[in-house]
């Protein structure tokens, strides 16, 4: 995976805003960027043609996966192992993944989430969406890192 679909379409990178972009800002942002990004649309300031941070074909592939809800759920889950593993490699101890019964979790109704802490003080540092539950039921096991 080399560049991160949430930077390419402008949108927020943290994993805990990235569940409350909805699929219109995902829509916005992609023409957004397209416009900010194409080589025919974007403004030429200088005579000398600029290239752009991103290509077509990454903004396109960004999009795809971001407005479909079990493509972005799984690359969302690839994002935080990736996290998780950074966490580990510049980590002077060690960080665990931990084994947390769903009666250990707090539910937000409003939002659809269920959340605990984390060992770090964050409130919200393991969050677990309903779609994320109902797609892994019949594995038995969500890996949720902060």
């Amino acid at each position: 995976m080399s560049r991160n679909h949430y930077e390419v379409l402008a949108l927020s990178t943290s994993l805990t805003a990235s569940r409350s972009i909805s699929q219109p800002d995902v829509k916005l942002a992609y023409r957004q960027a397209l416009l900010q990004h194409h080589p025919d649309k974007s403004a030429k300031i200088s005579s000398q043609p600029q290239r752009s941070k991103y290509s077509v074909d990454e903004i396109t592939t960004a999009y795809k996966i971001l407005s479909d809800s079990d493509s972005r759920s799984q690359y969302d889950q690839t994002l935080r192992l990736q996290s998780l593993q950074r966490h580990r490699d510049t980590a002077k101890g060690y960080i665990g993944l931990e084994t947390v019964d769903l009666d250990d979790l707090q539910y937000d109704g409003t939002k659809g989430l269920w959340y605990r802490s984390c060992r770090c003080g964050n409130a919200c540092g393991y969050l677990v969406t309903e779609h994320e539950l109902e797609k892994e039921a019949d594995q038995g096991e969500i890996i949720a890192g902060c």
